[in-house]
């Protein structure tokens, strides 16, 4: 069976079209996905071997979600346009996992995703 991600970005838990399409896959919760902070910044392009205990903690989040993205074999994503763009928890989300030298890897041009442990 296949490891399927559904992530929900619709503020709204009741007359949303988005989630009444990706619940024909799965319901799946509303959970809040911080946005990222000076803190989590600094240790995330701090080398992991000098990562302090108040980094590991800072980054918790960031390595669930990419954990849980890694290991999905389909994706399904529910977003509504606000104001001409994404919801901010989708930004927040997209902040979390798309995380340089762990998530995303620059090589000349080109970005390479999940190809750095």
């Amino acid at each position: 069976m296949n490891n399927v991600l559904v992530i929900n970005a619709s503020a709204r838990k009741e007359r949303s079209l988005s989630r009444y399409m990706t619940n024909v896959f799965v319901e799946v919760g509303q959970e809040h996905i911080p946005h990222i902070t000076e803190k989590w910044i600094a240790a995330a392009f701090k080398l992991v071997e000098r990562r302090t205990a108040e980094d590991i903690e800072a980054l918790s989040i960031s390595d669930q979600l990419i954990t849980e993205l890694k290991d999905a074999d389909i994706l399904v994503l529910g977003t509504p346009m606000y104001n001409w763009s994404v919801p901010s928890a989708l930004k927040a989300y997209i902040d979390q996992v798309l995380r340089v030298n762990y998530a995303v890897q620059k090589i000349g041009l080109v970005f390479s995703y999940f190809g750095v442990n």
